[in-house]
């Protein structure tokens, strides 16, 4: 019987892994192609309302003052400059960016 197995026989595991390998590579890929979708739909998802931006970081830096993570006037600052940013120089509170 060992003569048998010497003479090319394939051994009864070959069949199970190459099947196993192309399940592998099957959900490697269907997981690629997920996270490709995911991108995209990052990518080309519409951006806020600039507004609305500027709101939501009006919330999380007053999220961050409570939690003690940021002083009251950085929080000013940090807001005055990314309202600035987002909504143009002309649209923020006046405030002059030296005093920043």
């Amino acid at each position: 019987m060992t003569a048998e197995r010497t003479k090319g026989a394939v051994p009864a595991s070959a069949g199970k892994q190459s099947s196993r390998t192309a399940t592998v590579i099957k959900g490697a890929s269907a997981a690629l192609a997920s996270a490709a979708v995911v991108a995209a739909s990052v990518a080309f998802a519409p951006q806020a309302a600039p507004q609305a931006r500027v709101n939501g970081i009006h919330a999380d830096l007053q999220r961050a003052v409570q939690l003690k993570q940021l002083t009251p006037e950085q929080a000013a600052r940090f807001e005055e400059r990314m309202s600035r940013t987002i909504l143009g120089s002309g649209e923020g509170s006046g405030e002059d960016e030296s005093q920043a």
